[in-house]
């Protein structure tokens, strides 16, 4: 029986949409990395923080994941031991992910009180308050149109 009849008799006429769903979400994975090393590489020049590390990691081992879950579902490998490591693999590769965007909203998140939304703005001392006051114009818009009311 070749690997094609195998397919169709797994998954009768849904063979093709789930591969095609897996792959896609492989490729999904892959480009969200892809961006995310050209954003880091692009904006962080003396050091990638801790957090865009582990989420770079988590995002290629998740990509990993969406092959291994074709394989597994697929029934190219079978048996106990890969049911076991799928399941570990599994767990791990979200784990890091989540922990790689714990770090990140931790980086986003440092002098600020936890809890309290990013929107709030500080109130401003008053010495520097005034200088953030929009300055007045020199003249009016009419003066320096020069209309007259008549």
């Amino acid at each position: 029986m070749g690997i094609a009849t195998y397919f169709e008799y797994l998954f009768g006429g849904f063979a093709i949409p789930v591969m095609i769903t897996a792959f896609i979400a492989f490729m999904g994975f892959l480009l969200a990395a892809f961006f995310v090393q050209k954003y880091v590489k692009k904006f962080y020049i003396a050091g990638v923080p801790e957090g865009w590390k582990y989420f770079y990691i988590g995002l290629i081992l998740n990509a990993l994941h969406q092959l291994l879950e074709v394989i597994y579902t697929f029934g190219i490998i079978g048996g106990t031991l890969s049911i076991l490591f799928f399941s570990i693999f599994q767990i791990v590769a979200a784990g890091i992910l989540v922990y790689g965007l714990y770090l990140i909203r931790k980086e986003i998140n440092i002098g600020m009180v936890p809890g309290m939304p990013l929107e709030i703005e500080e109130e401003l001392p008053p010495e520097i308050e005034e200088t953030n006051k929009p300055k007045k114009a020199k003249k009016n818009l009419e003066d320096e149109l020069d209309i007259k009311e008549d």
